[in-house]
């Protein structure tokens, strides 16, 4: 078993959350301090404040918590970010699955503020376009 690591967070709309930690648990196996949020839309914003955080509160290891969401503007991003007052905290938006697998893969070895920008940078490398990558290469003479 290995030591306290940096918790994670997965908050987003209706069931992508789940969905991610499920993906990643099929990739990495089981994983700890790794707590799904999907906020359903008719939960009140009492009832989404009490999830989140129930679900920092779960991931919560000692060394922070990595908020991964959807996308910013929306109710879990504003909760998120509400959360920044509890303490260790970062919250990154526009979460996709290379991002929850570099988070979970990489919590134990840096601190919370390095590991979030280590996960927003692979993110970010992780969103591209397919069609640029398979574009033949232009043929030779002849």
């Amino acid at each position: 078993m290995m030591g306290p690591m940096i918790g994670i967070v997965i908050a987003t709309h209706c069931g992508i959350a789940s969905a991610l930690t499920h993906a990643a648990q099929v990739v990495l196996g089981p994983l700890e301090g790794l707590v799904p949020v999907d906020l359903a839309p008719e939960s009140s914003r009492d009832q989404a404040w009490a999830g989140m955080q129930q679900a920092l509160q779960q991931a919560d290891q000692g060394q922070g918590v990595l908020v991964l969401v959807d996308m910013l503007g929306g109710t879990p991003s504003n909760l998120a970010l509400a959360l920044l007052a509890e303490g260790q905290v970062e919250v990154i938006t526009g979460v996709n699955l290379p991002m929850v697998l570099r988070a979970a893969q990489h919590r134990g070895q840096s601190d919370l503020a390095t590991l979030s920008q280590d996960v927003l940078a692979y993110g970010r490398r992780n969103v591209t376009s397919a069609t640029s990558w398979l574009k033949p290469e232009s043929p030779s003479g002849g």
